[in-house]
């Protein structure tokens, strides 16, 4: 026991400073709109709604978000025993179902989430967790080291998107939204005429709005028994060639053009999309979605677009580059996950 409660305050640690950093270094205006300040929820309150204090939560945070309070609450556990997580994943869960019955009340609208954070040297023991898991029925998302890998590593790039893009990728029903609508002048082509289905449209859109909708779905290990990893089409972002491809952009300034698209998705089932055409002979459409962080699911180009952050921190007139600098974005509708890593 004494063990477990030691490896249990290692992993805490670590995931206590990765959100630390993001709070520290958090945009108060990421791209045109604040970002309200992020702080510790104060898990003591939990006991006014009916959760004990052996069970409260590891920690929580909280932050405003279009008028809504949003709670988080990151479980912990550590162990090289499947068992030891399932118990304590079940426990988890009725903590936040308590939570989300209590918390909310008329006066306030709060949404709360549950992430629950796994460690273990033996990776089997965590296949086994996940698959069992998967049998009980429980939505609350399952994380590695490795998720928290990489948010760490995204800090690097930008606190405010790691942020927003680590809940978009692991809360589902989390929306970051801008304050208006985007519509656009889309060119639209076939691949085979006879297949409307392989429809593609080809835009220009700024690298600020860009970055206010593109997102980048990362691989997540699967819940199987085999230790494989679920068909996701993105590698991990490199620090190293942003910065290249930001000195370049540096040098040449205005000059600066990259020759090639920005390849998206956008799925139908997550943003509602409206295309106006003037009539069925038509090439031209206009595109209307809504500026929603994530609305974008950026399938290449996503280390040409990401350097834009680091342009907007190194130059004065970084903000109006930004604004400026238009990319060729080549747009996919519903695509499948093969479809995306094939492509």
């Amino acid at each position: 026991a004494e063990e477990q409660v030691e490896n249990d305050s290692w992993w805490e640690k670590y995931v206590n400073n990765i959100f630390y950093k993001i709070k520290k270094n958090l945009d108060q205006d990421f791209l045109g709109k604040r970002i309200s300040f992020i702080k510790s929820y104060p898990l003591d309150n939990l006991i006014e709604h009916g959760v004990s204090r052996k069970r409260r939560p590891d920690f929580g945070i909280e932050f405003e978000n279009n008028g809504c309070k949003v709670i988080i609450f990151i479980e912990l556990k550590c162990s090289d025993h499947s068992q030891y997580f399932i118990s304590g994943y079940r426990d988890f869960h009725n903590l936040v179902n308590v939570a989300k019955s209590n918390l909310h009340s008329e006066e306030e609208k709060v949404e709360v989430y549950g992430l629950f954070a796994v460690h273990s040297k033996n990776k089997k023991e965590i296949i086994d967790f996940r698959y069992k898991a998967q049998n009980l029925g429980i939505e609350i998302p399952i994380l590695e080291k490795e998720d928290f890998d990489y948010l760490e590593q995204s800090c690097e790039i930008n606190e405010s998107y790691a942020f927003l893009e680590f809940l978009t990728n692991y809360m589902k029903s989390f929306k970051y939204n801008f304050e208006n609508d985007i519509e656009v002048t889309a060119f639209r082509y076939f691949n085979f005429a006879s297949n409307p289905e392989n429809t593609f449209h080809v835009f220009k859109m700024s690298a600020f709005d860009l970055l206010r909708m593109a997102i980048v779905e990362r691989a997540t290990y699967s819940n199987s028994l085999e230790d494989t990893q679920d068909i996701k089409y993105q590698r991990p972002l490199e620090v190293k060639r942003i910065n290249e491809i930001s000195e370049g952009i540096l040098k040449k300034s205005f000059l600066f053009n990259f020759p090639n698209n920005i390849i998206v998705n956008l799925d139908e089932a997550k943003t509602k999309i409206h295309i106006n055409k003037p009539n069925d002979d038509s090439d031209i459409v206009r595109v209307k979605f809504p500026m929603v962080f994530g609305a974008l699911q950026v399938i290449d180009g996503q280390h040409r677009l990401f350097s834009f952050f680091k342009v907007l921190k190194k130059m004065q007139f970084g903000a109006k580059l930004t604004k400026d600098y238009y990319f060729s974005v080549l747009t996919y509708f519903n695509l499948t996950e093969k479809d995306k890593y094939l492509i």
